[in-house]
């Protein structure tokens, strides 16, 4: 009799462990996700408003150009820079964009070996 006591009271205890580790497992998740989201919020949001600085800041050289030479060429120059700085951004795409997102997620999901002391 005792027996299936201390069997079933182990199995209880592996039950109430496992469903623990489950809901820890799922606020983990939770939490990453969350600093996920709110990541790509606040780069989306940063990206809109960069772009429309980079927007006004064109059409600000490109009136300052107009006064010294033809408005086409004005507006080329700055489709130059444009396009410059496109190429720049596609020949460094890996240093640029690819290595900051891949240090993000591997910060994100794996945690720092712990110090014992």
């Amino acid at each position: 009799m005792e027996e299936t006591n201390n069997y079933s009271l182990l199995y209880r205890l592996a039950m109430r462990l496992f469903n623990l580790k489950i809901e820890d497992a799922r606020l983990v998740l939770a939490v990453k996700l969350t600093k996920l989201l709110g990541a790509i919020v606040y780069l989306f949001v940063g990206f809109m408003l960069l772009l429309c600085l980079l927007g006004f800041i064109a059409a600000a050289i490109g009136h300052l150009l107009c006064e010294v030479m033809p408005p086409v060429w004005a507006y080329l120059i700055i489709a130059a820079f444009y396009l410059v700085l496109l190429c720049i951004i596609v020949m460094a795409k890996k240093q640029i964009i690819i290595n900051p997102i891949a240090r993000f997620i591997s910060r994100l999901i794996v945690e720092p070996p712990k110090k014992h002391i």
